[in-house]
């Protein structure tokens, strides 16, 4: 069976291990966006349970999609990158992941956000070396 919405944990298709979406925020984004196949039917590139060797990462996706994806592999970075390919072809994509909460207060307060891949930390002895991450800069204005 294949439900939209669900994401889950490292316990696998054990019915605990999965977490739902629920159902007032689907609605609410379905009424809005449309989501193939449907009100209550859509596409869903993260089935539960998924069925063996399926990879919603690889599958080509509706006009718009929700997407819940699972913890764990492929991970939310391979997530990220079909999402923005589907986008580039067209494509809706409404999806959700976590974020820490104060990630969420600066977008909630209309930060303006900067990401800089191209940095290096610097030492007081000015010594440098390549991060690990992307830089976020964090814009309030009044």
């Amino acid at each position: 069976m294949t439900v939209a919405g669900r994401q889950i944990l490292p316990g696998g298709n054990a019915p605990d291990a999965a977490i739902l979406t629920p159902k007032d925020l689907f609605a609410g984004l379905d009424a809005e966006f449309g989501f193939d196949g449907g009100p209550g039917l859509p596409f869903d590139p993260c089935p539960y349970p998924r069925p063996e060797g399926f990879d919603g990462t690889v599958v080509p996706w509706g006009r718009s999609s929700y997407v819940n994806p699972p913890f764990g592999k492929p991970g939310f970075t391979a997530w990220v990158r079909k999402a923005l390919a589907e986008r580039d072809r067209g494509n809706t994509v409404v999806l959700t992941m976590p974020v820490y909460g104060w990630i969420a207060r600066l977008l909630e307060a209309g930060a303006e956000t900067r990401v800089r891949r191209d940095w290096r930390w610097e030492t007081p002895s000015g010594k440098t070396r390549k991060p690990s991450q992307p830089l976020v800069v964090w814009v309030l204005r009044p």
